[in-house]
C-alpha cells in the first residue's frame, strides 16, 4: 500500500514537472521572440541613424559649398565696387 502511494505521488509529481517544463519552455520561446524583435528594432534604428548621419554630412558639404560661393561673390562684389569707384574718380 505504501509503495502504491509513493508511485501515485511520483506519477503526479512527474505530471506537475512536465507541466512546469512546458510552461517554462513557452516562456523561453516568448522571450526569444521578444529578443529577436528587439534586435530587429535595434538594427533598424542603427540604419536610420546611419542615414541621418549621411544626410547631415551632405548638408554640411552643401553648407560649405554655399559659404565658399558667398565668400567668392562677396570678394568679387568688393573688387567690382573698387573698380567702379576708381572708374568714377
Amino acid at each position: 500500500m505504501e509503495n502504491e502511494s509513493k508511485l501515485l505521488y511520483q506519477g503526479e509529481r512527474i505530471k506537475q514537472l512536465i507541466l512546469e517544463t512546458e510552461v517554462k519552455f513557452r516562456q523561453a520561446n516568448e522571450l526569444e521572440l521578444k529578443l529577436s524583435r528587439a534586435n530587429t528594432e535595434i538594427e533598424n534604428k542603427v540604419l536610420d541613424l546611419k542615414n541621418l548621419d549621411r544626410q547631415v554630412n551632405e548638408q554640411r558639404l552643401k553648407l560649405d559649398a554655399n559659404q565658399a560661393l558667398i565668400d567668392g561673390l562677396t570678394s568679387e562684389n568688393g573688387h567690382l565696387q573698387l573698380s567702379l569707384k576708381e572708374a568714377s574718380d
